[in-house]
């Protein structure tokens, strides 16, 4: 596997810094989340080495840190590959979303803090804009950002990174095409009932909606999963 040339550039340049197991693990989760490391892929310790011009040392420390976020897998007779996940991986992860959000959607509501609406109505306004726009990548951007503000905004630390190792498997899986969302403009009206309800202090409605969002963008993540699968086998 060869390595673009500006990542080898990167890499000769931390070669020296203690942290080289981290840069690594930072260099390939890029290339995971670009698509340029399909899931399945094997990890060659000594081809990765070789390529980024350092020791297998750092090399393998990396696929251990991307291991414990969920993105690299160890298979008998394979060793380390990007992770592959079935259906009933995406369906707990989401299941393990909608618990998070609903919570979090929950917290909002009850503490109904004006400067978190503002900052969540900001959010949603860039969704419909990027929707308005056809602009996918700029789409999916804000609507990440959206969820990881709402967990952000309870001040929990834990739930925020239970939810961030949870969207980063997921981003390695899921092309960053048209077909990622069922359409643009029902991503950006989607957002709108759940910033009302926090806005208003409905703490169930919060919640409730919080849940049937995510639910409903799991059910749609598996049914893309299954169209790339049927895609790759034609």
């Amino acid at each position: 596997m060869v390595i673009v040339d500006s990542i080898l550039s990167t890499m000769q340049a931390i070669a020296a810094r203690p942290s080289l197991a981290t840069d690594v693990a930072a260099l390939i989760r890029q290339e995971i989340l670009a698509g340029k490391m399909r899931a399945g892929e094997r990890l060659v310790e000594s081809r990765l080495a070789a390529d980024l011009g350092i020791s297998r040392a750092p090399v393998r420390e990396a696929l251990k840190l991307l291991r414990a976020e969920g993105l690299v897998a160890e298979e008998p007779r394979r060793g380390a590959v990007v992770v592959s996940l079935t259906d009933a991986d995406v369906r707990e992860i989401y299941d393990v979303r909608a618990a998070l959000e609903a919570h979090a959607a929950r917290v909002l509501a009850r503490a109904r803090r004006s400067e978190d609406a503002a900052a969540l109505r900001l959010l949603v306004e860039r969704i419909e804009q990027a929707a308005s726009e056809g602009d996918v990548h700029d789409l999916y951007d804000a609507d990440l950002a959206f969820h990881t503000t709402v967990l952000e905004l309870t001040g929990n630390s834990r739930l925020l990174e239970v939810f961030n190792r949870s969207v980063t498997a997921l981003r390695a899986l899921i092309s960053l095409d048209e077909h990622a969302y069922r359409s643009l403009a029902d991503v950006a009206h989607e957002h709108w009932p759940l910033l009302e309800v926090i806005e208003c202090g409905d703490e169930e409605a919060a919640a409730r909606y919080a849940e049937q969002h995510v639910e409903d963008g799991g059910k749609h993540v598996v049914d893309r999963l299954r169209a790339e699968r049927a895609e790759a086998e034609n």
